[in-house]
């Protein structure tokens, strides 16, 4: 039985490209195909929150294929995932887009983005925000730049710790360096630990990404203009 986070049933588990569960051990192997034998890429504990994006059948055993985090399209045995309430959009929003257009909504306080075109929902889904000391800003904003990978680093004052992550995917900035992206280095979403940016799965930020303006076209990147605004962000709790 799925739920959503508001502890109702829902038989859509499917509605917004997969569905949320949490491991239920350690030491979970992760594996490149739906076999016992297959490479093992990494592995999983009992801390990692992860999105399943289909159910495939080998023998008697059934296999989650996962979004990533650390490894998209990677395989779990489905005894290890448990199904966790699924992200439940915010009711009743002021919309702060013209009509028609995509927006995306980020409730700081459950962890999680919604993608919506005026009052429809186009998907839902949990992410990691800024740690508590480097929260993730409040407040409405434009993106500004897309880019579809780039690095990023930091280092306090600025950050708790020294990073340096090449390759960021699917990047949307906002304000400054405050952004929405993928992220390829850890599968703890629904939780705070970021720099302050908004951290997505990679296939959650590439929809993402796709849908919203500003139009990128066959670009790397793309700064919004007049012609091709960038989409409304708005972080709230």
């Amino acid at each position: 039985m799925i739920l959503n986070d508001a502890g109702q049933e829902t038989s859509r588990e499917w509605q917004y490209l997969g569905w949320w569960g949490r491991v239920n051990a350690n030491y979970v192997p992760v594996l490149s195909e739906s076999k016992n034998d297959a490479k093992r890429l990494g592995t999983f504990y009992s801390d990692n929150v992860i999105k399943v994006l289909g159910i495939k059948k080998v023998g008697g055993s059934l296999w989650y294929q996962i979004d990533g985090g650390r490894y998209p399209g990677a395989y779990v045995n489905s005894r290890f995932v448990s199904a966790i309430a699924q992200p439940t959009p915010v009711q009743n929003l002021v919309i702060p887009a013209k009509a028609g257009d995509y927006w995306i909504d980020v409730d700081l306080s459950k962890k999680i983005l919604t993608l919506y075109k005026s009052d429809q929902v186009i998907m839902a889904t949990y992410i990691a925000t800024g740690d508590v000391a480097t929260l993730t800003i409040r407040g409405t904003y434009n993106v500004w730049l897309k880019v579809k990978k780039t690095r990023m680093t930091g280092a306090p004052p600025l950050a708790t710790h020294v990073y340096d992550l090449p390759d960021v995917p699917w990047v949307m900035y906002y304000k400054g360096s405050y952004s929405v992206h993928g992220t390829y280095w850890h599968d703890n979403f629904g939780s705070q630990r970021s720099a302050g940016c908004t951290n997505v799965t990679q296939g959650d930020a590439k929809f993402i990404f796709n849908l919203t303006s500003p139009d990128i076209g066959t670009l790397n990147s793309v700064r919004s203009t007049i012609n091709n605004p960038g989409v409304v962000v708005n972080n709230h709790y």
